[in-house]
């Protein structure tokens, strides 16, 4: 096949160029306008009925711009456009392309291809006039903060028992031999009596504090003397529940 391939850029000049090459065999032609270069390739693939196939990508400065396809009878011309037309001067500002396909001559050489565009060098590094200014050093990290679960101690308190039935551990727990710990806040009065019972902590969380809460508030405690006399404080008493043991223990 002959295709013969003319564009202009912005209504200039016509740029020409004949293709010889086999059906379906890629061409390609390129033109620079304003500084722009603009690329077109193309494939012409006869139908069989008298009709040829285009198929042609449109690139600017490397980039597509468009791939219109269309088809086109043998020997006639047929016109691609990618732009638009000045409303005042009537021109053409884009690119425009005419595209002919006829059966090649015999003995005609197919054109050279195309040379490839040259590569474009790096731009050279900019020159440093003055040394970075030197950055100031970071702020210590902040201290981590405490658990969400962390029980702050309570002020320094005595807080003898005289009397501490024992909790009764949970049946579901005991026979799952489940082990735990829950510690309470207890308010006191001047005669050694719990007033206010608090679970602050427990683990597992749930499964102990009621028979703990329960057992506590019967406990009896040694009042606590301050200048001769007793007073009422508060104090903070673990009990630890272990499956392995008959009855779970209160830790002073």
């Amino acid at each position: 096949l002959m295709t013969q391939v003319e564009m202009r850029i912005d209504g200039g000049e016509p740029l020409q160029r004949t293709v010889i090459g086999k059906p379906g065999e890629p061409f390609a032609m390129r033109g620079e306008h304003l500084g722009q270069l603009w690329d077109v390739h193309g494939t012409a693939s006869p139908r069989g009925d008298g009709l040829i196939a285009l198929a042609t990508t449109l690139s600017r400065d490397g980039k597509l711009v468009a791939s219109p396809k269309l088809v086109v009878r043998e020997g006639r011309k047929a016109g691609i456009g990618i732009g638009e037309k000045d409303a005042a001067s009537g021109a053409f500002k884009g690119i425009a392309l005419e595209v002919m396909v006829t059966a090649a001559a015999p003995g005609v050489p197919p054109a050279p291809p195309v040379p490839a565009a040259p590569p474009v060098p790096p731009a050279p590094p900019a020159a440093m006039t003055s040394p970075p200014p030197a950055l100031a050093p970071l702020p210590p990290p902040a201290p981590p903060a405490p658990p969400k679960d962390a029980i702050a101690p309570l002020p320094p308190g005595r807080g003898e028992v005289n009397r501490t039935p024992a909790p009764k551990y949970p049946a579901a727990a005991l026979a799952q031999r489940v082990d735990g710990t829950v510690v309470l806040e207890i308010d006191i009065d001047a005669t050694g009596k719990p007033t206010n019972v608090e679970v602050v902590k427990s683990e597992p969380a749930g499964v102990f504090d009621q028979a703990t809460v329960d057992a506590v508030k019967q406990w009896q405690f040694k009042p606590e003397i301050e200048n001769g006399k007793p007073v009422a404080r508060r104090v903070r008493v673990p009990v630890k529940f272990a499956a392995r043991k008959p009855q779970p223990t209160p830790t002073l």
